[in-house]
């Protein structure tokens, strides 16, 4: 596994309190959370695993 120290997800962190804040506003509760993939050292990309209960656009 490649170094990660400089990662930091505040972007991903970011865009999931929106998408949470978005569905309050509606009167639903989203729960969306973010968590640090795998580094791919071939592409040098990390992926981001979101994960949330959001099914067919609408919170469970």
């Amino acid at each position: 596994m490649s170094d990660l120290r400089g990662y930091d997800n505040n972007r991903e962190q970011r865009l999931a309190g929106k998408i949470e804040a978005y569905w309050a506003e509606r009167g639903r509760a989203a729960s969306v959370k973010t968590t640090a993939g795998v580094f791919n050292q071939k592409t040098s990309i990390l992926t981001t695993i979101t994960t949330s209960n959001i099914i067919n656009g609408w919170p469970q």
